[in-house]
């Protein structure tokens, strides 16, 4: 059985060390803890991205608000957006993610075919749509030529 988007909504907005988030990053063969980047003088960047190339997903983990930047607040970090790629070498992508993608969208469309969908976008920019759809916010993020997407981003609205 492989993961779908209710396994996502599961962890979505929970924090790194939440049962549900850790349950779904060894799902998915991730047992490390996520943990912020930087050093005390450097300081700490608030965003962790969890690459799983091969399952062509990359989990994005941030501090919630206002929430300063540092190791006391570590455990804060929760899943906000999961991005599923196909092939993405550039980012660490060495498999497309196979599984359902967000309101019956596929790689394969192009920002009409995404359009017909999902209805006119919330917000569009060029090479990029956005909709909100069921309480969640996902973003086509399209090839430079405009005939596929490159990119799903899936999270809360």
């Amino acid at each position: 059985m492989g993961i779908t988007l209710a396994d996502f909504d599961l962890a979505l907005g929970k924090p790194a060390v939440d049962p549900a988030t850790r349950g779904l990053l060894a799902a998915l063969g991730c047992f490390g803890a996520v943990e912020l980047e930087g050093s005390v003088d450097e300081g700490f960047e608030p965003t962790r991205y969890v690459v799983i190339g091969d399952r062509g997903i990359i989990f994005v983990f941030e501090l919630p608000g206002e929430t300063p930047a540092s190791k006391d607040n570590e455990a804060l970090l929760a899943l906000k957006t999961v991005q599923l790629y196909p092939l993405s070498p550039q980012n660490g992508i060495t498999v497309a993610y196979a599984g359902e993608l967000p309101a019956g969208l596929s790689f394969a469309d192009t920002p009409d075919d995404a359009r017909r969908k999902l209805g006119p976008p919330t917000r569009s920019t060029p090479g990029l749509d956005v909709w909100k759809v069921d309480g969640h916010r996902i973003t086509a993020e399209y090839d430079a030529e405009r005939t596929r997407i490159r990119l799903v981003q899936y999270r809360r609205a």
